[in-house]
């Protein structure tokens, strides 16, 4: 089966501005991501992860839900959603897309960019299926 990333869709974006503090000091950006991974019903192949990701520091806090949507070129089984691709390797096709939007925005936003950390999305990363 042949698969490719569809397209990615921001679904909600929040940033809320806190006290602006010193621009010279480093600041601890603290964050949480979990993500969800989905198979619409209308759509035989087409499947999505949603991210959710919340991130605080001293500048801001920002919520967003933001959606990457892969496209196979065979109908998906129930084999397929078992195994560990859409779990483990999709999001890892899909994460540094939301990693640059993530930094964009911030810094677009007049802020110091938030550079997420790369992940490992084959340790320790714990999923939810619909």
């Amino acid at each position: 089966m042949n698969l490719r990333l569809e397209k990615n869709i921001l679904h909600s974006l929040s940033i809320k501005r806190k006290a602006p503090k010193n621009l010279d000091i480093d600041i601890e950006t603290k964050f949480k991501l979990n993500f969800t991974v989905y198979f619409p019903e209308d759509d035989n192949r087409l499947f999505a992860i949603l991210f959710k990701i919340d991130i605080q520091n001293d500048d801001f806090e920002l919520d967003s839900e933001y959606h990457s949507f892969f496209k196979t070129d065979a109908d998906i089984t129930q084999e397929f959603k078992e195994s560990h691709f859409p779990k483990k390797n999709a999001p890892a096709i899909a994460f540094p897309f939301l990693r640059s939007f993530i930094g964009s925005i911030t810094l677009n936003a007049g802020y110091r960019p938030v550079l997420l950390p790369s992940i490992n999305f084959f340790n320790d990363i714990k999923t939810e299926g619909k």
